[in-house]
């Protein structure tokens, strides 16, 4: 078994000592984490699997994986398997850039450029971890100069006032706080599942999220609609406020939306309409970010759907 300790900073380190093999340690958030990252190089290394010659993509995938939150992992885990089904037991020192076109070709036969691109970027973040942890020594980089497919066009698609009033009207009583939540904050569907009652700061207007997408906290302006939600929820439960699973969240939109024929949307199209709604009041870039949570511009202006006619008001 690996050894966890507790460390001054409260971040938990995994020790694993085996005869034969220099001791490893590495710091974790979690302590399952920590836990997670020991048992499976503990594992890999009573198999022998301790050659860079024997480690493949899921070895290193499953090891990257346990290094980050679990939420965050969780995001992770489809786009690893599909990796994992084309490259098999290929080690993953022996993977040539022909590798990379072969998958992309095959790839995006059956999903979208943006989607086969992701995948691939995970691949790449999982040869950078293997050289930072020693685990294999790259003779060459495959994805040196590599084109990667297509990003894909920003989503262009945000939901009408209209629209939106038809969802409420339509969804369940469980989804009604979680939709209106997202229109009224534009948080990700796994913030608003992550939420608990400690997050709340009523007096302040504000909410703290311990769970984000990139890893970092983030503090979220609350409007008095989403007050209203929050106050309400509280009093429905303990400690989660929402006890439902992604899938669930992801599939009622959808069967809402298509029940009343609205096409093109999804559940994250509520994130790109709050931010936009915000966004044509008139603030700057800084505020922007501030209620979006994103630290890059570039990927701010692919959720701002601004045309001519918004800012109209500003040029007189």
């Amino acid at each position: 078994m690996p050894t966890i300790r507790r460390l001054p900073s409260g971040k938990f380190q995994a020790q694993v000592r085996l005869a034969g093999h220099k001791p490893k340690s590495k710091t974790f958030v979690t302590e399952e984490a920590a836990l997670s990252w020991g048992e499976l190089l503990e594992g890999q290394l009573k198999a022998n699997l301790s050659s860079p010659d024997s480690y493949t993509v899921k070895t290193l995938g499953d090891m990257h994986l346990a290094t980050l939150k679990p939420d965050t992992a969780k995001t992770y885990v489809s786009r690893l398997g599909a990796l994992v089904n084309f490259f098999k037991e290929l080690p993953i020192d022996c993977i040539e850039r022909s590798h990379l076109l072969q998958y992309s070709t095959t790839r995006q036969e059956l999903v979208k450029a943006s989607t086969c691109r992701a995948e691939l970027q995970l691949l790449s973040r999982v040869i950078k971890y293997a050289r930072t942890q020693h685990c294999i020594v790259n003779k060459h980089d495959p994805f040196k100069d590599f084109k990667y497919p297509d990003a894909g066009k920003p989503r262009e698609r945000i939901l009408t006032e209209n629209e939106y009033n038809r969802i409420l009207i339509d969804i369940s009583p469980i989804m009604f706080p979680i939709v209106a939540l997202a229109w009224e904050t534009g948080m990700r569907r796994g913030e608003i599942l992550s939420i608990t009652k400690d997050m709340i700061d009523l007096d302040n207007r504000i909410l703290t999220l311990t769970h984000t997408k990139n890893g970092h906290s983030r503090t979220v302006p609350l409007s008095r609609k989403a007050i209203q939600i929050l106050t309400t929820q509280s009093k429905l439960c303990e400690h989660v406020l929402f006890q439902v699973k992604r899938h669930s969240v992801t599939r009622a939109f959808k069967r809402t939306c298509e029940r009343l024929n609205i096409e093109g949307v999804c559940f994250h199209t509520l994130r790109h309409s709050a931010i936009t709604r915000i966004a044509k009041k008139g603030v700057n870039t800084h505020q922007l970010k501030a209620f979006s949570g994103h630290k890059d511009t570039r990927m701010l202006e692919r959720y701002t759907h601004i045309q001519a006619t918004d800012i109209l008001h500003l040029v007189d």
